[in-house]
């Protein structure tokens, strides 16, 4: 796979191209399990896989920030479009991917028309992690969820994409230790409603959508519909924003406290050598070395994530000027007796955000934005029961844009 590759449609199309970022493993195979997003399946759709799984990966150095990381693809995208209007979107950290696209896009006087995230978190919410060995253990934690699913998948015996990993654990949002910066603990504030106020676009009745598809216009809008129960009881799950402060301010108090109770070095590099090495030996050397490099772009993309400073990503003042899609999941109750009481401490936190309905995103700071409730969790998104309605959502979200 190329850094930009022609996941559907036909590139010569008038449509504007979708670029679609992939998530924290990666790897942007997930996204060919996606139906047709247009009509006669028209226009282009390209996913967009880090340079460390495109040959000569093994050259590629991270950038130090993940608005560098936009930056890149930014130029990459520009060979296959070279002038905008833009259409983005990204699963979980490329969501947040793409969001910096969009802003290295408006810095270079180009047009965003939308930027549509699929369960993705805004950066700035997050602090860093106390350690180095904070940062291990979610990386190990993320790497193994992100391949249980996978193999979950397979033991469908439904899955078209023979790849070890095709979705993302909640904590792929969570932030790595990192010392280059301080703790968002004494900058965050709970004062700001990150409520989703913004007009919908799913209010009309379209011959594409009805009342009885899981993605139809009624089961989309943030009040929920008569027709859609379940959809109801899934905005109904979650938490209200004084139960959301509540959790975040316990949480980032726990983990401040074992912050200073822990006096351990970051070396990240060494971290993610010893990382490698825990991979079976026993694996044939083309999956281990996959394997590896899907560890290691976890360990750097959190990394990344942690460069993000509160007010860093968004304007401080204005508004952005391009449609915001959030594509929200059912929230997933994750719990695991096996994690040690610190870890435990780090799960509830991305939890509080990971099933906030706006998840930190503040809606003022868009000309528009909406949150579109899909009944798939995080890790299963593109599972064989979700993909339709995955599909609809994100056909929705194209409709009648040139």
């Amino acid at each position: 796979m190329e850094v930009i590759t022609l996941l559907q449609g036909d590139e010569d199309s008038h449509l504007t191209p979708f670029f679609m970022c992939h998530a924290i493993s990666g790897l942007a195979l997930p996204f060919l399990r996606l139906e047709a997003l247009s009509e006669d399946d028209e226009r282009p759709v390209y996913g967009i896989t880090s340079p460390m799984h495109c040959p000569g990966g093994d050259d590629f150095e991270f950038p130090e920030t993940l608005r560098d990381l936009a930056a890149l693809y930014v130029e990459k995208i520009k060979d296959v479009q070279p002038m905008g209007p833009y259409l983005l979107g990204g699963w979980s950290m490329g969501g947040m991917i793409a969001m910096n696209m969009a802003m290295v896009l408006r810095d270079q006087g180009e047009q965003v028309t939308k930027v549509i995230m699929l369960d993705s978190a805004n950066p700035e919410t997050f602090p860093s992690f106390p350690s180095a060995k904070d940062h291990r253990s979610l990386t190990h934690l993320t790497f193994t969820r992100t391949v249980a699913a996978d193999i979950r998948l397979m033991d469908a015996d439904c899955s078209p994409i023979g790849s070890p990993v095709i979705s993302e654990s909640e904590f792929g949002d969570y932030l790595t230790p990192s010392e280059n910066r301080t703790s968002t603990w004494g900058t965050f504030t709970t004062e700001v409603s990150y409520s989703s106020s913004a007009s919908s676009d799913y209010e009309g009745d379209s011959p594409a959508w009805s009342p009885s598809t899981p993605g139809s216009p009624a089961c989309s809008s943030d009040a929920g519909s008569e027709y859609c129960p379940e959809q109801n009881r899934m905005l109904e799950d979650f938490p209200t924003e004084d139960q959301i402060d509540a959790e975040i301010l316990t949480a980032a108090h726990d983990l401040e406290v074992a912050k200073h109770e822990d006096g351990e070095e970051d070396e990240e590099d060494e971290d993610a050598d010893q990382d490698e090495e825990e991979l079976d030996d026993n694996e044939p050397d083309q999956v281990r070395d996959f394997l590896q490099k899907i560890k290691k772009h976890i360990h750097k993309g959190l990394g990344l994530i942690s460069t993000v400073e509160p007010g860093q990503l968004l304007p401080k003042n204005g508004v952005s000027d391009f449609h915001t899609v959030l594509i929200k999941c059912k929230p997933d109750p994750f719990d695991d007796p096996n994690l040690t009481q610190r870890e435990r401490e780090g799960v509830i936190f991305v939890r509080s955000v990971m099933r906030e309905k706006a998840m930190c995103w503040e809606a003022d700071k868009f000309v528009k934005f909406e949150t579109v409730p899909f009944s798939g969790d995080h890790d299963g998104a593109f599972e064989p029961q979700h993909v339709g309605e995955l599909s609809g959502i994100f056909r929705k979200c194209l409709q009648d844009l040139p």
